[in-house]
C-alpha cells in the first residue's frame, strides 16, 4: 500500500505520478497542494482536505467515499467510471471538472462556486446545494434525482437527453438554462427567479411554483402537465407546438405570452391577471376562470372544445380580437 504523503514528499507538484489499484484511507491534508496525479482503480475513503489546492488530477474506475473539503480549490480534474459518495464541500471552488459515466450520491455543497463542469452519462442523486454559485455546467444523458438548492445562483447550464426528478429550489436564481429532449418531474420552486430558459422536445410534469418570477422562457414541442403556480409572475413566455394540460394558476400575473399550434386543456385561473396574450392555431378545452382580468388578447385559427366545460366568474374582458 502506498502512502500518499510520502509520495508528495518525494515528487514535486509539477511532476506527473500515477497510482494504480491503491487504497488511501483515513488521511488528512491541511494547506497542501496536490497536482498532476492520476488514479486508476483506486479507493479513496475517509479523507479530509482543508485549505488545499487540487489541480490536474485524473481518476479512472475509482471509488471516492466519505471525503470532506473545506476552503479548497479544485481545478482541472477528470473522473471516468467513478463512484463518488458521501462527499462534503464547504467554501470551495470547483472549476473545469469533467465527469463521464460516474455515479455521484449523497454530496453536499455549502457556499461553493462550481464553474465549467461537464457531466456525461452520469447519475446524480441526493445532492444538496446551499448558498452556491453554479455556472457554465453541461449535462448530457444524465439522471438527476433528489437534489435540493437553497439560496443558489444557477447560470448558463445546459441539459441534453437528461432526466430530472424530485428537485427542489428555494430562493434561487436560474438564468440562461437550456433543456433539450429532457424529462422534468416532481420539481418545486419557491421564491425563485427563472429567466432566459429554453425547452425543446421536453416533458414537464408535476411541477410547482410559489412566489416565483418567470421571464423570457421558450417552449418548443414540449408537453407540460400537472403544473401549479401560486402568487407568480409570468412574462414574455412563448409556446410552439406544445401540449399544456392540468395547469392551475392562483393569484398570478401573466403577460406577453404567445401560443402557436398548441393544445391547452384542463387549465384553471383564480384571481389572476392576463394581459397581452396571443393564440394562433390552437385548441382550448375545459378551462375554468374565476375573479380575473383579461386584456389585449388575440385569437387566430382556433378551436374551442367542450364549451359547456368552460366557466367564467367575476371577470373583466378588454381589447380582444378573434380571427378565423
Amino acid at each position: 500500500m502506498f502512502n500518499l504523503l510520502s509520495i508528495l514528499e518525494i515528487f514535486s507538484p509539477t511532476e506527473s505520478f500515477a497510482l494504480v489499484a491503491c487504497s488511501l484511507a483515513n488521511l488528512s491534508f491541511s494547506a497542501c497542494s496536490l497536482a498532476n496525479l492520476s488514479f486508476s482503480a483506486c479507493s479513496l475513503a475517509n479523507l479530509s482536505f482543508s485549505a488545499c489546492s487540487l489541480a490536474n488530477l485524473s481518476f479512472s474506475a475509482c471509488s471516492l467515499a466519505n471525503l470532506s473539503f473545506s476552503a479548497c480549490s479544485l481545478a482541472n480534474l477528470s473522473f471516468s467510471a467513478c463512484s463518488l459518495a458521501n462527499l462534503s464541500f464547504s467554501a470551495c471552488s470547483l472549476a473545469n471538472l469533467s465527469f463521464s459515466a460516474c455515479s455521484l450520491a449523497n454530496l453536499s455543497f455549502s457556499a461553493c462556486s462550481l464553474a465549467n463542469l461537464s457531466f456525461s452519462a452520469c447519475s446524480l442523486a441526493n445532492l444538496s446545494f446551499s448558498a452556491c454559485s453554479l455556472a457554465n455546467l453541461s449535462f448530457s444523458a444524465c439522471s438527476l434525482a433528489n437534489l435540493s438548492f437553497s439560496a443558489c445562483s444557477l447560470a448558463n447550464l445546459s441539459f441534453s437527453a437528461c432526466s430530472l426528478a424530485n428537485l427542489s429550489f428555494s430562493a434561487c436564481s436560474l438564468a440562461n438554462l437550456s433543456f433539450s429532449a429532457c424529462s422534468l418531474a416532481n420539481l418545486s420552486f419557491s421564491a425563485c427567479s427563472l429567466a432566459n430558459l429554453s425547452f425543446s422536445a421536453c416533458s414537464l410534469a408535476i411541477l410547482s411554483f410559489s412566489a416565483c418570477s418567470l421571464a423570457n422562457l421558450s417552449f418548443s414541442a414540449c408537453s407540460l402537465a400537472n403544473l401549479s403556480f401560486s402568487a407568480c409572475s409570468l412574462a414574455n413566455l412563448s409556446f410552439s407546438a406544445c401540449s399544456l394540460a392540468n395547469l392551475s394558476f392562483s393569484a398570478c400575473s401573466l403577460a406577453n405570452l404567445s401560443f402557436s399550434a398548441c393544445s391547452l386543456a384542463n387549465l384553471s385561473f383564480s384571481a389572476c391577471s392576463l394581459a397581452n396574450l396571443s393564440f394562433s392555431a390552437f385548441s382550448l378545452a375545459n378551462l375554468s376562470i374565476s375573479a380575473f382580468s383579461l386584456a389585449i388578447l388575440s385569437f387566430s385559427a382556433f378551436c374551442l372544445a367542450n364549451l359547456s366545460n368552460l366557466s367564467f366568474s367575476a371577470f373583466s374582458l378588454a381589447n380582444l380580437s378573434f380571427s378565423a
